[in-house]
C-alpha cells in the first residue's frame, strides 16, 4: 500500500505538474517560461476525481483521485477500519460502492478500491519537475458536487 500512496501525495498536491503534456500553454504571472492554463489541468484530471462519502452513524464527504487500473482512489484518511458504507461518486455522477484498503498513518491518507474497475486514473506527474515557487493547481469535489479549483505557489 504504501508504494501507492507516496506518489498519490504528490499527485494530488501537485496536479499541475502535468500540464506541459496538455499543450495549452501561457505566459505565467511571475515566470520567465509558460505556464499551463489551469482550466485545461482542471479539464484533464477532474475525471479522475470523485467524490468519496462514508457513512454509519455520521456521514463524512471528501475527495479521493483514481490512481490506478482497478479502481483504486486515494483519499483523506477520515476512513477507518471500522463497520462504515463507503460510496465514490464520479464527475459524471455515477456512484460505486468502495471498500477500504488501509490508511498511512504518516501521510495521513487512505487506499480504497471502488467497485467499478474501469474507472479512469490520473496520469502520475513527476515530482522532480516540482521547485519552490511552481505554481499547482488542487482539483476536487465542491458541496455543490462540482469541480472545484485552487491554485497557488
Amino acid at each position: 500500500m504504501n508504494r501507492m500512496i507516496q506518489p498519490a501525495l504528490v499527485i494530488m498536491a501537485c496536479l499541475a505538474v502535468l500540464a506541459p503534456a496538455f499543450g495549452a500553454e501561457k505566459p505565467g504571472p511571475t515566470s520567465i517560461g509558460s505556464e499551463p492554463e489551469i482550466a485545461d489541468v482542471a479539464k484533464k484530471v477532474y475525471p479522475s476525481v470523485v467524490r468519496v462519502e462514508v457513512k454509519n452513524h455520521m456521514r463524512r464527504v471528501a475527495t479521493g483521485v483514481v490512481i490506478e487500473k482497478g479502481g483504486y482512489v486515494v483519499t483523506t484518511a477520515l476512513v477507518a477500519p471500522r463497520e462504515e458504507k463507503i460510496t465514490v461518486t464520479t464527475s459524471e455522477g455515477k456512484s460505486y460502492e468502495a471498500e477500504f484498503l488501509g490508511f498511512d498513518t504518516e501521510t495521513q491518507l487512505a487506499l480504497l478500491r471502488a467497485k467499478d474497475l474501469g474507472l479512469p486514473a490520473l496520469a502520475h506527474g513527476k515530482s522532480s519537475d516540482l521547485e519552490p515557487g511552481t505554481w499547482i493547481c488542487v482539483v476536487g469535489v465542491s458541496p455543490e458536487r462540482t469541480a472545484a479549483v485552487t491554485q497557488g505557489i
